[in-house]
């Protein structure tokens, strides 16, 4: 049994060989760097309670304006690490923030759709349509997927061209 504001599932990675990220801290800020130190991503989150977080002033380095990898990257190190300190279902992206069409993309690989009756999860839940009151412009489902629901496909924006696929290992099958 797990205790309240724990998981028992393994929350993802807090860093890569070519990112870190600091906090969020008290006041819900939080920076994404890369290994020269450049703020690659920066913003605040905001527990709301019920396992919904709140991501709201989302600002990009000049480094990640073109989207990318490491901008996935960076969103994905963040979930993992406010999944690892608080009990969090939901987290979706303040209505105040504006997205490049770069963060969007970005941000709807890793899983956020706008809310509303086509969105769909991997869960027995409906998606809250309001988060502290106002509606978020994105949100995403960020538990393990509950029995019945298929594991979510990877989303991976390193290939080339839809469909394509890593070379296989030999031996490995």
């Amino acid at each position: 049994m797990e205790a309240p504001g724990e998981s028992t599932d393994f929350p993802g990675p807090q860093s890569t060989s070519l990112l870190d990220l600091d906090g969020p801290a008290d006041d819900g800020a939080w920076q994404c760097r890369d290994r020269k130190d450049r703020v690659l991503l920066g913003g605040t989150v905001q527990a709301l309670g019920g396992g919904m977080v709140l991501i709201g002033d989302l600002a990009l380095g000049a480094e990640l304006l073109g989207g990318g990898v490491l901008l996935e990257e960076a969103l994905l190190l963040l979930v993992s690490r406010v999944r690892s300190r608080e009990r969090t279902c939901w987290m979706g992206i303040a209505p105040e923030v504006e997205l490049t069409p770069a963060l969007r993309e970005a941000l709807e690989r890793n899983g956020f759709v706008p809310p509303g009756p086509g969105s769909v999860f991997p869960t027995h839940e409906n998606a809250p349509l309001l988060m502290g009151g106002r509606p978020p412009v994105l949100i995403a489902y960020v538990e393990r997927p509950q029995p019945g629901f298929p594991p979510p496909r990877p989303r991976l924006s390193m290939w080339s061209e839809p469909g394509t696929s890593a070379t296989p290992v030999p031996g490995l099958e």
